[in-house]
């Protein structure tokens, strides 16, 4: 089953403080939600990364999503979906939220995959209302994850370690990517020097000719009569 959940996050670069709001929907129903971020964020990417885990948990928390459907992520923040995506270097804090929503995913055999909305934009438009709702909720948790921080309580939570990768682990990764490479080059060894089709009987490491360079066949001698013209045989 298809769930759409919709996260947005609110960042304050004074205290680090941040809070979360989503919105998710699906075949069995709707839920929309938010609050204080329970680790400060060191900068608005990490903020919105732990927005979009925390919709996608408690999308599985309240049965929005459960086991083995596909979820469709909306975030306004492009970078968050590069993190997620595996396409762009990540910070150590970056990389725990990434492997937090990839244990999450795989312990609910689901498959996830993300889109870029625009934020802050006006409208009535159903979906601009989710985005700005989602923004009030995110703001709302921000403010109280800040006054946290300034009345002195700590706002840290203790973050899962990194799993370490083992030298089996890397040795395997390094002959996948040897393997990719050896593709890549068998690839272009087989444009520049093969056809398919019929082909010319030619040495493997030259060019056949293309069919619109070959020389043109010697014209066949004709019968013609006393005025030149071509006599039927």
């Amino acid at each position: 089953m298809l769930v759409t959940i919709i996260a947005d996050a609110s960042w304050d670069p004074e205290t680090g403080a941040g809070g979360y709001g989503y919105w998710s929907v699906s075949q069995r129903g709707r839920r929309s939600g938010g609050g204080a971020l329970k680790s400060l964020a060191r900068n608005n990417n990490v903020a919105e990364m732990m927005a979009v885990v925390n919709g996608v948990h408690m999308a599985f928390a309240h049965q929005i999503a459960m086991h083995g459907d596909s979820l469709l992520a909306q975030t306004d923040c492009q970078a968050a979906i590069l993190a997620f995506e595996g396409k762009r270097l990540l910070s150590i804090d970056e990389r725990m939220i990434v492997e937090g929503l990839n244990r999450l995913i795989n312990a609910n055999q689901a498959d996830i995959r993300f889109k870029h909305v625009k934020g802050h934009t006006r409208g009535e438009v159903p979906r601009l209302w989710v985005n700005n709702h989602c923004d009030e909720l995110a703001k709302t948790g921000m403010r109280e994850a800040r006054a946290r921080v300034k009345s002195g309580a700590p706002p840290v939570v203790e973050k899962p370690k990194l799993t370490k990768k083992t030298p089996e682990q890397h040795a395997a990764k390094r002959r996948k990517r040897a393997a990719a490479e050896l593709r890549n080059k068998t690839n272009l060894r087989k444009f520049a020097f093969e056809e398919t089709g019929n082909t010319h009987d030619v040495d493997s490491r030259v060019l056949p000719i293309p069919p619109w360079e070959e020389h043109p066949l010697p014209e066949q001698p004709v019968a013609r009569d006393g005025m030149g013209v071509p006599v039927a045989a």
